[in-house]
């Protein structure tokens, strides 16, 4: 599995990080280096690349080459018209530098290259308060997003070009947070 989930997490980088070691045990290292003052939203672990780890914050998308000792912004979500946060991360296992993410008001964007450049990908979604992305691995054309409250689910078989809602009325009636395919 290429995905690790995680629960908010502050990261307080204004301040020195304390070290403190166990007595004889190995000294801690701060997991931090790069990171701005944000919650983290969402984690994934490249499956292809397994030092490569995508973290969603509030700031934007980051980026770790090195297993977590340090990281790199790749998505600023502050350069946005609305200033929002990174609540969904998606990898491609079949096409390892092809991330999808999914922001709170500003839908879903897709890199083809790794994090270098993004493209916004919002055609006939309703609702851009994206929670959840996921990519089908037996058909990565088909990437499925859940939405905030009211927004149900959506579905695209184009990889990300053209959004239809799944037409479900229980989960079109509260927000989508994880969407899981089953490997059966």
């Amino acid at each position: 599995d290429e995905s690790i989930f995680a629960e908010p997490t502050r990261f307080d980088v204004t301040r020195e990080p304390t070290r403190r070691t166990p007595a004889n045990g190995p000294p801690r290292r701060d997991h931090r280096r790069g990171f701005r003052d944000t919650a983290l939203r969402s984690l994934r672990l490249a499956a292809a690349r397994p030092q490569t780890l995508y973290a969603g914050t509030n700031d934007g998308l980051y980026r770790s080459i090195n297993g977590d000792s340090t990281w790199t912004l790749v998505f600023d979500a502050s350069a946005l018209a609305t200033p929002t946060s990174v609540r969904a991360v998606a990898l491609d296992k079949s096409r390892p530098g092809t991330i999808y993410l999914g922001t709170f008001d500003d839908g879903i964007f897709k890199s083809v290259d790794y994090g270098a450049h993004w493209t916004a990908i919002n055609l006939g979604l309703t609702n851009t308060s994206i929670r959840c992305v996921t990519v089908n691995p037996a058909h990565p054309d088909t990437v499925l997003a859940g939405t905030g409250t009211g927004g149900g689910v959506f579905v695209s078989g184009d990889g990300g070009l053209f959004w239809t809602q799944v037409s479900d009325t229980a989960a079109s009636a509260s927000a989508a947070e994880k969407i899981v395919y089953d490997p059966l």
